[in-house]
């Protein structure tokens, strides 16, 4: 199995502090042979409440042909596509500024944390081992 997830999956989402102080949360992946759709992985966790205010992801250049095809999505069980949809970001190992506007200021509802998990949304035409590491900036209101 190609994807794994993220040791800071298992971890429950950052300690809060103070309500209105941005916070982040880390995480990132392996992606290993032959990439492809089937490939989805946890790389980190919101805690409820959270107000994400910008989400950044870094990929790896894991599709080395002439004419990559790879395209990764990130988001969570609501819409696998909250945060980013498409990315190219795997294409050429750059790195990608949330642009999917239903991600930017939306808040985790619900009574647990929200896994934030990537997946591979176009196989690549010529795998290669990589990373990706996304960073979820978030808010919680203050009380």
């Amino acid at each position: 199995m190609p994807a794994t997830n993220s040791p800071q999956s298992r971890l429950a989402a950052p300690g809060h502090g103070f309500g209105g102080n941005m916070k982040v949360s880390y995480g990132e992946v392996a992606l290993t042979g032959t990439i492809t759709t089937a490939d989805a992985a946890t790389v980190c966790n919101l805690p409820v409440g959270a107000i994400v205010v910008g989400v950044t992801l870094e990929a790896s250049d894991m599709d080395t042909g002439g004419s990559p095809t790879l395209t990764l999505n990130v988001g969570d069980a609501g819409s696998a596509t909250r945060y980013f949809a498409g990315s190219t970001a795997g294409q050429t190992g750059v790195t990608g500024v949330a642009t999917a506007a239903t991600g930017l200021f939306y808040q985790i509802t619900g009574t647990s944390d929200t896994a934030v998990r990537v997946a591979v949304a176009a196989n690549a035409a010529t795998s290669a081992d990589g990373t990706v590491r996304v960073a979820v900036m978030y808010v919680l209101p203050t009380v």
